[in-house]
């Protein structure tokens, strides 16, 4: 049963990693798809700059600031997709090869679940196998102290046979029982090893229930910050930071404000979507935690609170 539960435990473990590095890969090509469109937009910025520039409507300085933006872009861009290869070594070690034959991971990091409540959610945490296993090593000391209480009782020897008896010639069955009487504690040493141990696996599951519950609260508050910052990003962060960066755009085509201005707009909204990015990831990461805690799927949980 230890080993069992032991197997069960490596199990999701290993497939928590997994998945964990699925989504690394999920998130650096999120990021390398946003930093396409970004190089893409730097370069139409260099462009609008410099025939500005050029028709002498802007100074010169803001041609070479449009140029060392550029230059950033690109070699953030580069330095993007040795990540994504780093991350997808990483996932393609799982089965054994040191390098990724897929050209792209296929998945959605913008699925995020509504959170089961943490009261559900502890109710399965005593039914991993990480917690259910000291259920058994309990069992097995209990097991082994009863054996070594067992030992310190002598065991009764029986013994029957035929007796003659020569001056009268005669034959007589003759039974002898033999009790060995408890002068000393038998075993003594073994008794107290076992009930030691036993002890001691008692307060170990209490340690590790402890430690199981700080690490599950840990991960859930990951898992809850990540959900609402990932909601709060896409509902109300996202789209202003996509209208300020369209009037920005828009203002300096019409000469309105200065190239400082757009490139400041379009900094903001990058970095507001490389965030949304980060907190999905953070997400799913957590929910795996969870996941691995729990021993079954976020969804099952969701689906029995729902049908409750």
């Amino acid at each position: 049963e230890l080993a069992s539960l032991e197997y069960q435990n490596k199990r999701l473990e290993i497939f928590s990693q997994a998945a964990k590095a699925f989504i690394a890969v999920l998130k650096v090509q999120e990021k390398l798809q946003l930093s396409n469109e970004l190089v893409r937009l730097s370069e139409q910025s260099y462009e609008t700059v410099e025939k500005r520039v050029n028709a002498g409507r802007d100074s010169p300085l803001e041609k070479t600031r449009a140029s060392v933006a550029l230059s950033n872009m690109k070699m953030q861009h580069r330095e993007t997709q040795r990540n994504l290869e780093y991350a997808g070594k990483q996932l393609a070690s799982f089965w054994g090869q040191d390098k990724p034959l897929f050209e792209q991971a296929a998945g959605d990091l913008n699925t995020i679940e509504q959170l089961p409540t943490l009261e559900n959610l502890l109710k399965q945490l005593k039914l991993t196998p990480e917690y259910a296993r000291w259920e058994a090593e309990i069992k097995r000391s209990r097991v082994v102290l009863d054996l070594e209480k067992s030992k310190a009782v002598g065991d009764i020897t029986i013994g029957a046979g035929i007796q003659r008896f020569n001056e009268t010639d005669d034959n007589a069955v003759v039974f002898g029982v033999s009790i060995p009487l408890p002068l000393s504690d038998r075993n003594q040493g073994a008794k107290q090893e076992a009930a030691y141990n036993l002890a001691r696996a008692r307060e170990e599951q209490k340690a590790a229930w402890l430690k199981l519950q700080n690490e599950f609260n840990q991960a859930y508050q990951e898992l809850t910050n990540s959900y609402s910052r990932a909601a709060s990003l896409k509902g109300e962060v996202l789209p202003g930071a996509l209208e300020m960066f369209n009037a920005a755009k828009t203002a300096y085509q019409q000469g309105k404000v200065d190239y400082l201005n757009m490139l400041d707009a379009q900094r903001t909204l990058f970095e507001v979507r490389n965030e949304y990015i980060e907190s999905l990831a953070a997400y799913h990461t957590a929910k795996m935690d969870i996941e691995r805690f729990i021993g079954q799927e976020i969804e099952t949980i969701n689906f029995s609170e729902s049908e409750g």
